[in-house]
């Protein structure tokens, strides 16, 4: 099985905290395959928030944050 990411641990990633945009680095991953549904989930933390956050949640710059809301 090969999974492939949209991130990777270090990447700077944008995300709305308290209705400002605000720039994280990302610094753990969790991965989750079920052959359920073969599904699988990518999971990311990023430093400051004990919460995991999916790959929609999270952008790849500030611009493409506010272009999405």
């Amino acid at each position: 099985m090969i999974i492939e990411t949209k991130y990777n641990i270090g990447d700077k990633v944008w995300q709305m905290r308290d209705n400002e945009p605000t720039q994280f680095t990302i610094d753990r991953m969790r991965v989750l395959a079920t052959n359920l549904s073969d599904a699988i989930y990518i999971y990311y933390e990023v430093v400051g928030s004990s919460k995991e956050y999916y790959e929609s949640e999270l952008f790849p710059s500030k611009q493409v944050l506010l272009d999405s809301l």
